[in-house]
């Protein structure tokens, strides 16, 4: 039976004996039959022998053979389990270049595993020469023997490395060369840049007039584009660069988008002359070099089956030549144009980051100019608004105010009929602005959604017309009183709703600066004239406008 501890039972009846004593086990009896089975410790089982003779003996493990020193080895062994492919598997990928199973990070990585040809591989040949188990061999050395054969083996994973990273390289150098070509498109083909020239020679040939060295001059030099600021007018408001560039606002606006025309010069700012050719040296440098090492590999008597080094790498070769070739015959004529360029503008010869920093000093000149043209402007415009008694002008005398003519044939005291108005409906509007185009005033408007969409040029023109109607300071641009003016003759946006004009004034300030230009201007009108829902209403309020224009 299993046996129960009773010891303690034993000594606390010798302790305590008078209570103890009252304890009698013999009153108890269990049923043997029923209690034993419960209760008693099971037999074990003898295990019965196996038929069938001896045992088996054990394999006895054998030892794997090192041949690699044994910190470099546990390196191999970490790296290749990160490749997580079979070594005759990267074999055959090394030898057909199979980038799609070997990208540059792993050929990196098998670079880096490769037995090192002085100390690693005459090891593994000895070993292999010898005619011993290949099949013996520790786990970075068996990989080893899967690649050992491979004729100059490290200097095709380098050249492969190269390969697979040379697109991107040759790709960063061309767009550097395109910046640059763009760059000096931006100013040979600027033809807001030669308006500029032509206002400036003129400038200069006039204050320059019985001047026989200074006057009569059909060029300038190129430092001549930043001598212009520096002669004042008298009364000292205007430098007589922001004067042509004050003529250029109502005669040429076009050349007030030369900056951005000339953008190219910004986007090239960071690449430099040194930097960039020995970039294009050292990609030639490396093709040279693979051009070599082809020309080894094609005369060596060596080979193995289903080696594809050589076509493979002699078509790459082939096709990065032809492109570095473009690359560097675009950057060689880039000199030669801008050598040109600024003789014609009677510089010496000069390198195209010399050549570039002045235009970009230039177009810094421009900007600042511009910039204080336009202050100016605005402050001369309020003080002719003030002088006028106050933004809003002086109220017309009563008596000075017209009276309407009384209709023909009517008393003092009767009052005119009023003539009735069909309402259109919004379809019924639009069709009467398409059908039944009798007054002068529709028949402008009409011709003004013609031009639209046949000759912008004439539509323009005669914007320029309502353009200068409303500037009446003549700055050249509608501050927010101005622009009340048009809102309420344009109705764009509600005239007695100050927020819903000013909303109407923002969503045509392109820019932000609180004026609006003639492009702005003529954005809002070119969007009312395409809105016919807006000209059906607006139509009858432009015509008056149209008249004292024209």
């Amino acid at each position: 039976l299993s046996p129960v501890c009773l010891g303690s039972l034993r000594r606390a009846a010798s302790i305590n004996a008078e209570y103890m004593g009252k304890v009698d086990d013999t009153t108890v009896d269990f049923d043997a039959d029923e209690f034993e089975p419960l209760f008693c410790v099971p037999q074990k089982k003898k295990k019965k022998k196996k038929k069938g003779g001896a045992k088996k003996k054990k394999k006895k493990k054998v030892a794997l053979v090192s041949l690699i020193e044994g910190k470099r080895s546990y390196n191999i062994d970490i790296g290749l389990k990160t490749l997580k492919m079979k070594y005759p598997d990267i074999r055959r990928a090394v030898l057909k270049m199979d980038e799609e199973i070997l990208d540059a990070d792993k050929v990196t990585k098998v670079l880096g595993f490769a037995p090192d040809p002085e100390t690693e591989l005459p090891k593994i040949k000895e070993y292999v020469d010898s005619g011993k188990d290949p099949t013996l061999l520790a786990n970075s050395e068996s990989f080893m023997y899967q690649i050992y054969d491979i004729p100059e083996l490290k200097d095709r994973l380098m050249l492969w490395i190269f390969k697979q990273g040379f697109g991107e390289t040759l790709e960063d150098e061309e767009k550097r060369v395109g910046l640059l070509m763009n760059a000096y498109n931006s100013i040979s083909d600027n033809d807001e840049l030669r308006q500029l020239a032509e206002v400036l020679l003129y400038a200069g040939n006039y204050l320059n007039a019985g001047n026989k060295k200074k006057g009569g001059q059909y060029i300038f030099k190129l430092e001549s584009f930043l001598q212009f600021s520096g002669t004042k007018s008298n009364p000292k408001t205007y430098n007589l660069f922001q004067y042509c560039l004050k003529y250029c606002q109502e005669n040429r606006p076009d050349v007030l988008k030369i900056t951005k025309k000339m953008e190219p010069l910004l986007k090239c700012i960071k690449v430099e002359k040194e930097a960039l050719e020995d970039a294009i040296a050292g990609i030639k440098e490396s093709l040279d070099n693979v051009k070599g090492k082809l020309e080894l590999f094609s005369n060596s008597d060596s080979s193995i089956d289903g080696d594809e080094f050589v076509p493979v790498m002699q078509k790459f070769y082939d096709e990065s030549i032809k492109k570095w070739n473009k690359m560097n015959g675009d950057y060689d004529s880039l000199g030669g144009k801008i050598n040109k360029l600024a003789i014609s503008l009677g510089e010496k010869k000069t390198t195209w980051e010399e050549f570039y920093s002045f235009w970009r000093e230039f177009i810094e000149e421009f900007d600042k100019n511009l910039e204080n043209l336009v202050k100016m402007q605005k402050e001369e415009a309020k003080a002719k608004r003030k002088a006028a008694g106050g933004k809003k002008g002086k109220k017309p005398d009563k008596k000075a105010k017209s009276s309407r003519k009384k209709p023909a044939g009517k008393d003092k005291g009767e009052k005119p009929k009023k003539a009735g108005k069909k309402k259109l409906g919004k379809a019924k509007a639009v069709d009467a602005m398409d059908e039944g185009v009798d007054s002068d005033e529709d028949k402008e408007l009409q011709e003004l959604k013609r031009l639209q969409a046949e000759d912008p040029s004439v539509l323009d023109a005669k914007l320029q017309k309502v353009f200068k109607g409303i500037d009446k300071d003549g700055s050249g641009l509608l501050d927010f009183d101005e622009f009340k003016v048009a809102a309420k003759k344009f109705d764009m946006g509600n005239p007695e709703d100050a927020e819903d004009v000013k909303a109407a004034f923002d969503s045509v300030d392109v820019d932000g600066s609180g004026t609006l230009d003639f492009e702005e201007f003529k954005a809002a009108i070119v969007t009312a004239l395409s809105d016919q829902h807006k000209i059906a209403g607006v139509r009858g309020k432009m015509n008056k406008m149209f008249k004292s224009w024209n």
